[in-house]
């Protein structure tokens, strides 16, 4: 078969694009033919992908959407194909990948007049596209949560849903190897056995609530706080963050980095995750942490966030939030290593037990209509 794959844009280091990567690969090694559509592609290009990247010329990003959309309809009516996946939502599509939340559900309780923007009535119409009765498009889910928000504004029936598992690498190691992979880790880092390592990975720093981890490590005291060194990692413009780290007197305990591919690594050297995302549909890096045996605080906007709370390896924050629930969360343990060390066995056992690893490979039998 010959199947197109379209998003807005490709870059290295965002969730939604590294899923889509992965499953396209998945796809391509499964015999069938892969093209892809994007506005920009940013990063290596691989091989056996034909990727067409389609030019728009609107100043907007509704209107480059729109451009965008239209296009791809043309070039797919003259060079038809297979199967239609979405990865951003647009009509026309066999299958979409929900990496987002529902629209209709985050502008519900919004101001009449917000809906009626240009941008917002656009989004709204390419969702029901996808969700409404009239529509045929099978969604690829990644939480219950989302499922039931998409049902709730549109009706969709069940059989359209299919809510996959995690998609986490699968490279678990043991007690044995954690010890000196730990060490290795620290020493390539210049992280020292005292310090205390906390790690917080995800672009779009607003959203994932960088603001609230810097005023959380601030407002530990001083006995603990000397100790941290905070790692932020993740493709965004950091100076609003860096200005708020020298207000609040602890821009020696914060490092930011525009993108690493060795985040799995650094988590087997880090002493914990946080992670307090304002809005997060799923958040691959909680699973990611598990894997490793990190404990995380979270918040309870990710739609992850259950396999904290399943695996009892962390904390997680509850709504409305509240940011000294965070700052006691983190006192609670940084203060107790011991208590770090039990989450620690409890996030690497989850992680031998619960099916959080095959994502991708579920997405590509299913899009390919083979049985999983």
């Amino acid at each position: 078969m010959k199947i197109a794959f379209v998003l807005f844009k490709y870059f290295p280091f965002g969730g939604l694009q590294r899923d889509f990567l992965k499953i396209a690969k998945k796809v391509s090694v499964m015999g069938h033919e892969v093209v892809v559509y994007v506005r920009e592609w940013n990063g290596e290009k691989p091989e056996e992908f034909e990727i067409k990247i389609v030019p728009t010329r609107s100043f907007t990003n509704q209107g480059k959407d729109c451009e965008f959309f239209e296009s791809v309809k043309k070039d797919l009516a003259k060079n038809p194909v297979d199967r239609i996946v979405g990865f951003n939502k647009m009509p026309g599509l066999d299958y979409y990948y929900a990496a987002d939340d529902c629209v209709a559900t985050r502008l519900k309780n919004k101001n009449f007049l917000v809906k009626l923007l240009p941008r917002y009535k656009k989004r709204i119409n390419y969702e029901k596209a996808i969700f409404s009765k009239k529509s045929k498009t099978k969604v690829l889910v990644l939480t219950e949560a989302q499922k039931l928000n998409y049902q709730e504004a549109y009706g969709t029936e069940d059989s359209r849903f299919t809510i996959l598992p995690a998609g986490a690498p699968n490279l678990t190691l043991t007690p044995d190897e954690k010890l000196p992979e730990r060490q290795r880790v620290r020493e390539k880092e210049g992280i020292n056995k005292d310090t205390i390592w906390l790690l917080q990975v995800g672009s779009n720093y607003k959203l994932k609530g960088v603001d609230r981890t810097i005023r959380a490590v601030a407002a530990l005291p001083l006995n603990l706080r000397d100790f941290v060194e905070l790692f932020v990692i993740g493709q965004d413009k950091a100076d609003k963050f860096v200005k708020l780290a020298v207000k609040l007197g602890i821009q020696k305990n914060v490092t930011f980095f525009k993108g690493r591919s060795d985040v799995l690594a650094l988590m087997n050297g880090a002493d914990l995750l946080i992670h307090p995302s304002k809005h997060e549909s799923a958040g691959l890096v909680i699973v990611e942490s598990l894997t490793r045996g990190l404990p995380s605080i979270v918040t309870d906007t990710c739609g992850y966030c259950y396999h904290v709370r399943n695996s009892g390896a962390g904390i997680v924050v509850p709504s409305p939030f509240e940011q000294e629930k965070l700052n006691e969360a983190l006192r609670k343990l940084l203060d107790d290593k011991n208590l770090l060390n039990t989450l620690s066995n409890k996030a690497r056992a989850y992680s031998e037990t619960q099916d959080i690893y095959s994502l991708h490979e579920t997405a590509a039998k299913i899009i390919t209509g083979e049985k999983c």
